[in-house]
């Protein structure tokens, strides 16, 4: 047992150091690249994919960054902006936080396992260690060992850490999706796709973890002093059924006291999104379409200041 209880610190005392050392890559190294690098965010841009392929920081400001993790759900960003501003040094003015609409609809679609990705911070933030407890009855004994919190990271961080050693220049998080040969076929595929599954958005009642989560993020960046705008992204022919949901979302957040600037259907009101030229796919923009939405963006947003102002 001694021996055991010596092993497990040590093996959670080497990885912290790897980890520490890390600065590319989404198991930390992104986090720590933010937090290392940067005293002051003016503007902080959170989400899946679709937000890190399609928000250029340096776009909205010089100092802006990009902190989205690919295939994250609500629950994760609720709890690294918990961290970020709760217990992290770093000043943020404005949270920029993209919401998947697949996430927000429907009884069942509820990602809570999301959370355990933050499991490094289990005995840092009492937000995310009560959301990670209430997943079992069994996670306060998986974290009475120290080396758990490394559970299924251990060769993403140590890849990294070899990456952080290549690349020490600080980035802003942008993901850069370039423009492909077979971009065009990627978008007939994935939208004929959506299509066979006959995806719809007549979802009417919003997630309860969902609106926990937001319920949240509202209470806590009001407390900070954060602004927090709540965005969704352009799809490639959104399915039917949006309407009546962007309407029930609309009225939502407003009785949250909630900003949210909806850019679902951007490729019927802005003629430029429908070109296949400016897609990875259907559910992704590449570099030179998320130039355009970013400039859409910042537009919005100076006239969110501008009314503020007022």
């Amino acid at each position: 047992m001694f021996s055991i209880l010596i092993s497990d610190q040590l093996i959670s005392w080497v990885m912290e150091k790897l980890y520490q050392k890390t600065y590319t890559g989404q198991t930390g190294g992104t986090i720590n690249n933010l937090l290392q690098n940067y005293d002051h965010v003016p503007l902080l841009a959170m989400g899946n994919s679709r937000c890190a392929h399609h928000v250029i920081p340096q776009q909205l400001n010089e100092n802006a960054f990009n902190l989205s993790h690919n295939g994250m759900s609500l629950v994760f960003h609720t709890g690294l902006i918990d961290q970020l501003i709760s217990n992290e040094k770093i000043k943020i003015d404005t949270i920029l936080l993209h919401l998947e609409r697949d996430e927000i609809i429907g009884k069942d679609y509820s990602l809570k396992q999301d959370i355990q990705h933050l499991k490094y911070y289990y005995n840092k933030n009492e937000w995310i260690r009560e959301r990670i407890n209430g997943l079992s009855y069994f996670e306060p004994l998986k974290y009475s060992l120290a080396s758990y919190k490394w559970n299924g990271k251990v060769m993403n961080i140590i890849n990294n850490r070899i990456k952080s050693d290549m690349n020490k220049i600080p980035h802003n998080g942008y993901v850069f999706v370039l423009p492909g040969d077979r971009d065009s076929v990627n978008v007939t595929w994935s939208y004929d796709r959506r299509i066979a599954n006959n995806i719809t958005y007549s979802g009417d009642t919003i997630n309860i973890d969902f609106k926990k989560n937001i319920e949240h993020l509202v209470a806590l960046c009001k407390e900070k002093n954060v602004t927090l705008v709540l965005f969704t992204s352009p799809i490639y022919h959104p399915a039917p059924g949006f309407e009546k949901m962007d309407l029930m979302l609309q009225d939502y957040f407003k009785s949250e006291g909630a900003i949210y600037i909806n850019y679902f259907n951007a490729f019927a009101s802005d003629e430029r999104f429908a070109t296949y030229h400016l897609w990875k796919d259907a559910q992704h923009l590449n570099h030179e379409g998320a130039k355009i939405f970013t400039d859409v963006l910042r537009s919005d947003l100076n006239k969110l200041h501008s009314q503020n102002e007022h």
